[in-house]
């Protein structure tokens, strides 16, 4: 393999990985940023539905409290479709956690907590219709399970919190990482870019150099030739006086000796 040839491989191979690497980095880092984003948003919608889930419940408990209060019918507009909504918000944030098993096993719970809590709050209406009396037992039933509630619910927020904090740190020093990599990368490929150009611009030269004293030197030996060719003509034409000031010392200089030691003994 020729250097010139060598030189480009070398040079377009380097630049080549060198674009790799930054293109490859610059992906990483952009699918990071994307998940970074994805798991912002999830956390948020998470911690959105938490809050759902505890207010569809203490829509239940207000439209509860407000009936047994009154004895009117209409405070239990608030607690109709409350268990429906709650419900709904654990299942949907079952779908949010779902590549999380702890998440999932906790929201599970969540969901339980919830309809057990309604059940005691419609187990203390209908008592209240049954007996015009409220129960304190199921009372303090359904107080405890609101606190149990709130508590895992509470739990289930700050451990999303923390996933998120350890992912995001962990991305963020990639992505602090990222810039330098493609940096260097881009410094790398110039310098290389630079010595490659100058090292091809040099085997140019060389060989543009190289191609002139060629084609000197093919013009030197033609002459050197017709001027022995028309020796050799007139020696053969008997013209044995005629010499060749060729002092070359290559072959054709030692044709043009020959030659002339063979006019001077046919002289």
């Amino acid at each position: 393999m020729s250097k010139f040839r060598r030189n480009l491989l070398i040079g377009y191979g380097v630049s080549l990985v060198l674009l790799t690497i930054s293109s490859v980095a610059s992906y990483i880092s952009i699918r990071s940023l994307l998940d970074s984003t994805r798991l912002v948003n999830q956390t948020n919608n998470v911690m959105r539905k938490l809050d759902a889930v505890l207010s569809a419940t203490k829509d239940g408990e207000s439209g509860q409290r407000g009936y047994l209060i009154s004895n009117d019918p209409d405070f239990l507009e608030p607690y109709r479709g409350a268990r429906e909504r709650a419900v709904g918000h654990t299942e949907e944030l079952m779908t949010l956690v779902r590549e999380e098993p702890e998440q999932r096993r906790d929201v599970a719970l969540l969901k339980d907590l919830v309809q057990q809590r309604f059940s005691v709050l419609q187990k203390v209406i209908d008592g209240k219709n049954a007996t015009g009396q409220v129960n304190p037992v199921l009372l303090e039933e359904g107080r405890v399970l609101m606190e149990r509630l709130k508590s895992l619910a509470g739990e289930i927020g700050a451990r999303e919190e923390t996933m998120l904090a350890r992912r995001t740190e962990s991305q963020n020093r990639f992505a602090a990482a990222t810039p330098i990599l493609i940096v260097v990368a881009a410094v790398l490929g110039l310098i290389i870019t630079i010595i490659s150009f100058i090292r091809v611009s040099s085997d140019f030269t060389k060989r543009d150099t190289l191609q002139k004293e060629l084609e000197q030197k093919d013009k030197e030996i033609s002459q050197r030739i017709a001027i022995i060719q028309d020796i050799a003509e007139k020696v053969a034409a008997g013209d044995y006086k005629t010499r060749i000031t060729d002092e070359g010392k290559d072959t054709l200089g030692n044709l043009a000796y020959s030659l002339n030691r063979m006019a001077e003994a046919l002289d």
